[in-house]
């Protein structure tokens, strides 16, 4: 029996995708045991005692990539008392942050500022919310010191995981291609989509809806969609473009473009919350920078599971699941985004072609129950090596 334990640094997608989705489905091998933690044990939280407890319990960790100097000691502690194999997860090119992504100030490098943030309290609650906040804590007598990295050093901290670490998994090609370069092993397991819980959308909107769904960090791929929008929505008076998770970064005619930030959800009611979303096409947008060009195909995945149709940025991964139009359409220039949306906004029949073609593909090939297979032969392969 292998034993496979799950940490994660954040309540996020990425802890969903890459971590507590695949974990659910090795969980109902005959041969994986797996033990996990809910959303709020995140890494810092854990205790010296959860972390023995892990160490004495399985033979594999599988971690999302650690922010803090703390995790990584962690880490390496398990590894050197315990001898268990670490596998890192990281689904992001964290070497080339776009100037427009919101993450882009927290990866510079800074020279000759003060590391750390320290703060002792005698108060037992303090400490406790202190914690929650990402410091770490410890006693000094009828002290409490708690610590936490004034600015992380995320490019630092990942290269000393990687002297210790067995493998990586990851989520797209030039990932592989970039992290190989630590010469460990690197397995490309690509996102799935789990669909016990993912409804299919009943798209029945009499007025068409684009919609696009995403996280803070996008404002500058939806710039994109700025002149092709507002041509559409000058176009069809009877469009809306609708967003979840963010503010649209345009303005446009009165009572037309809604949604926004106020859409925001945990990870856990995602699900909930966008099977209740009514929209007829999904929109992509991406600008085509080199940490973009590492981007996997999630977004287009999550359309599709419910069944819509799909306009992309014409990036690799998403012009590799959609083809020569089967499967949505993949754009590159403004009159190639309005183009493409104004032929699905005229054509009702085509929206549920493509929804339907994509929905089936994805059911087919991109589920993760059907995938499980190649998590597992990973783990396998590294507690084998």
């Amino acid at each position: 029996m292998i034993r496979v334990a799950f940490l994660h640094k954040s309540n996020t997608g990425v802890a969903h995708y890459r971590l507590w989705q695949p974990a659910k489905y090795l969980s109902r091998l005959d041969d994986f045991t797996v033990m996990d933690f809910p959303p709020d044990k995140t890494m810092p939280i854990l205790t010296v005692e959860d972390y023995a407890n892990i160490g004495q319990s399985v033979d594999l960790i599988v971690a999302e990539r650690p922010h803090r100097k703390e995790e990584v000691a962690a880490l390496g502690a398990l590894k050197g008392m315990f001898g268990v194999k670490i596998i890192l997860d990281c689904d992001d090119d964290i070497y080339s942050v776009h100037e427009h992504h919101a993450a882009h100030d927290a990866y510079k490098l800074r020279e000759g500022e003060e590391k750390y943030i320290v703060r002792k309290t005698r108060s037992e609650v303090e400490a406790g919310m202190l914690k929650r906040n990402g410091f770490w804590v410890s006693r000094d007598g009828e002290m409490f010191v708690c610590v936490k990295e004034k600015h992380l050093d995320y490019h630092g901290n990942f290269e000393a995981c990687m002297e210790f670490v067995d493998a990586l998994t990851t989520t797209t090609n030039r990932l592989v291609e970039l992290y190989s370069s630590f010469g460990k092993p690197v397995y490309l397991l690509k996102n799935c989509i789990d669909f016990e819980l993912w409804p299919k959308m009943n798209r029945a909107n009499k007025r068409p809806v684009v919609g696009w769904a995403g996280a803070n960090a996008h404002k500058g791929d939806l710039m994109m969609l700025k002149e092709p929008m507002l041509r559409l929505l000058d176009r069809h008076k009877n469009v809306t473009f609708d967003l979840m998770g963010l503010d649209c970064p345009f303005k446009g005619p009165e009572g037309r473009i809604t949604g926004g930030r106020n859409r925001a959800v945990p990870i856990q009611d995602y699900f909930k919350t966008i099977s209740k979303w009514k929209i007829d096409i999904g929109v992509a947008p991406l600008e085509r920078n080199e940490f973009n060009l590492a981007k996997s195909s999630l977004r287009w995945l999550e359309y599709s599971a419910l069944g819509v149709p799909s306009v992309c940025s014409a990036l690799p991964e998403f012009c590799e699941m959609i083809g020569p139009n089967e499967y949505g359409r993949a754009v590159e220039t403004s009159d190639g985004w309005f183009s493409a949306l104004d032929e699905l906004v005229r054509h009702g029949s085509l929206r549920d072609e493509l929804g339907a073609k994509s929905y089936n593909y994805v059911r087919q090939n991109h589920c993760q129950g059907g995938n499980i297979n190649h998590w597992a032969d990973a783990y396998r392969e590294v507690l084998d090596g």
